[in-house]
């Protein structure tokens, strides 16, 4: 159980990762039933890792409504097989010279996407009180490189 935080003392800085292929968000589509959401589930599986890692407050938020917030976001893209020598990606041994980054999809705006809209009313009470963003979109270069998403959320503050 995440431990109770209490906001009065200094600012807050929350720091997690969800282990995994970061995804994106995807769009609402039309079925035989109507319109239904292909990513909900995958949503959820977000929602619950970041409830899991995010310390509880008293009112169920980190960052009460009102108070902007700087996010930042690095995704650690799961690393194609063709950059580890021979068949070695259970032992992560990269080839010699590999990329640290490839324009690959999904696209880094869909990802943000996901990622801000899962942590509603976890960390903040919503996405629009973020004012600053720092993105990145990397090939994840630890362990079996499967990827992961690291995120920080902490007030902002002028430069």
């Amino acid at each position: 159980m995440p431990e109770v935080v209490d906001l009065t003392e200094e600012p807050v800085r929350i720091s997690f990762e969800v282990p995994g292929k970061p995804l994106p968000e995807k769009r609402m589509r039309l079925g035989k039933y109507g319109l239904y959401h292909p990513g909900s589930k995958e949503k959820q599986s977000f929602r619950q890792a970041v409830k899991d890692l995010v310390p509880a407050t008293a009112s169920g938020v980190v960052f009460p409504t009102g108070v902007p917030v700087t996010v930042e976001v690095h995704f650690w893209m799961r690393r194609p097989n063709t950059d580890f020598k021979g068949s070695r990606r259970l032992m992560g041994i990269l080839k010699n010279s590999v990329p640290f980054v490839r324009p690959i999809i999904p696209d880094i705006d869909n990802m943000l996407k996901f990622v801000l809209d899962g942590m509603n009313r976890l960390v903040y009470h919503d996405d629009s009180q973020v004012v600053k963003l720092v993105v990145l979109k990397l090939l994840d270069n630890e362990g079996s490189c499967e990827g992961r998403t690291q995120v920080q959320v902490y007030p902002y503050s002028r430069p």
